[in-house]
């Protein structure tokens, strides 16, 4: 957990998610899609159930190539980031770089 402080002195952390966090994190997923035009994934797309989400925070806290990250102020979820590789036919994931 790291904490933080922003440009106006407001405190935050940074954590990696538990599976407490899963509603907030539907309910933040929810609010981006429908506030800008800037993700892939539509509202109506988007149909994740609180136990699967529960598994999806799980399942990237125990991959060493993978992460994400929450941001929380004021114990509000202000914040998503997750990296993952994905493998395409362009871009092959090269497993052993030096």
């Amino acid at each position: 957990m790291n904490d933080h402080v922003t440009r106006n002195g407001r405190q935050f952390t940074i954590r990696r998610p538990l599976e407490r966090d899963a509603a907030a994190i539907i309910d933040y997923s929810k609010l981006l899609f429908v506030s800008t035009d800037q993700v892939l994934t539509m509202l109506e797309e988007y149909t994740i159930t609180v136990e699967q989400e529960k598994g999806w925070i799980n399942n990237f806290n125990q991959r060493p190539d993978a992460i994400v990250l929450i941001a929380e102020m004021d114990r509000r979820l202000v914040g998503l980031l997750f990296f993952s590789p994905v493998q395409r036919g362009r871009m092959p994931i090269q497993e052993n770089l030096e």
